[in-house]
């Protein structure tokens, strides 16, 4: 079974610095396995590592789709799939970072066995979301299937659509197929880690990153998307564009695009904690402790 490392955590952990250090030490290569971070046009917003970072070790599946495409975990374990085989062809190890929990998930342990869903059910489903809008449609998901729907944000689209397209269309819970599925064989023979620093320091960081972006630049890239006909991507949901593209229309000051960013973010993060509380691996919350995170990889490695 093929050797991978893979680092989880909620978003301002610090993974992607902790990977490149991690993938220095082990002569491995950073596959993302961040939900946000596939679509071009979008590096800043969603804090994708920057040149200078990808520049350091290879990293893949950054910033490769158009924001009109959609990622899913399906989508995520196929094309991870061929990256990890190339990678181990050259004698490297892949090293998988990311905060969505399901496609690291998905990955490791394969994926539910969900029924082929009818265009004609796709179509209701993304007509009554462009109608209803997302935070309705999350809720009307919440009263079919509360487990799903905690997990995910009001604002997530793709996975609202796909939860509701299950759903419609099987008469069965979206939850109910990942429960029945057990997850119980890996794939892939992972040494799994997570990062988890403590609430506090997490929203600090949390906080000054999302000052940071503003700084640096997701103003312009939402000026881009908007000038490029992207307003209704699936992509433009992402925390932070929505937020600009108010303060852009004079629907609230800067300060507040700034301030209802980051109280997103922290809900976010706090969903992530949730999910990875559960999950397999050693959990590190000291992540400026580089060496000791270091230091047990290399153990497992043995």
């Amino acid at each position: 079974m093929s050797r991978i490392i893979t680092i989880s955590g909620p978003t301002a952990s610090y993974k992607s610095k902790i990977a490149i250090e991690v993938a220095k030490r082990f002569s491995g290569e950073i596959i993302n396995a961040d939900s946000r971070q596939f679509f071009r046009y979008m590096e800043i917003g969603t804090a994708s590592p920057t040149a200078e970072e990808k520049g350091e070790v290879p990293h893949h599946l950054y910033n490769i789709l158009d924001p009109y495409d959609k990622i899913n975990a399906g989508l995520f374990v196929r094309i991870a799939d061929e990256k990890i085989t190339e990678i181990l062809r050259r004698s490297r190890i892949p090293v998988i970072v990311g905060g969505t929990g399901l496609y690291l998930k998905a990955l490791i342990k394969g994926m539910a066995q969900i029924p082929e869903i009818p265009e004609d059910v796709r179509i209701k489903v993304r007509e009554m979301i462009e109608k209803e809008g997302t935070e309705k449609c999350h809720r009307y998901l919440a009263e079919k299937d509360s487990d799903y729907a905690a997990k995910i944000s009001p604002f997530d689209r793709q996975r609202i659509e796909r939860a509701l397209e299950v759903i419609l269309f099987t008469n069965e819970k979206f939850s109910m197929f990942h429960q029945n599925h057990g997850f119980i064989r890996n794939r892939y023979d992972s040494v799994p880690i997570c990062i988890m620093p403590p609430r506090k320091l997490l929203y600090e960081r949390i906080n000054r990153r999302t000052r940071d972006i503003f700084n640096k630049g997701i103003i312009d890239e939402t000026k881009y998307l908007l000038s490029n006909n992207y307003r209704d991507s699936p992509a433009f949901n992402a925390i932070g564009y929505y937020e600009t593209y108010r303060f852009l229309n004079s629907e609230i000051s800067l300060s507040e695009a700034i301030d209802t960013t980051a109280l997103r973010t922290r809900q976010y993060a706090k969903r992530q904690i949730t999910w990875f509380r559960k999950t397999e691996g050693r959990v590190f919350t000291e992540p400026d402790n580089i060496n000791e995170i270091l230091d047990y990889i290399e153990l497992c490695l043995k």
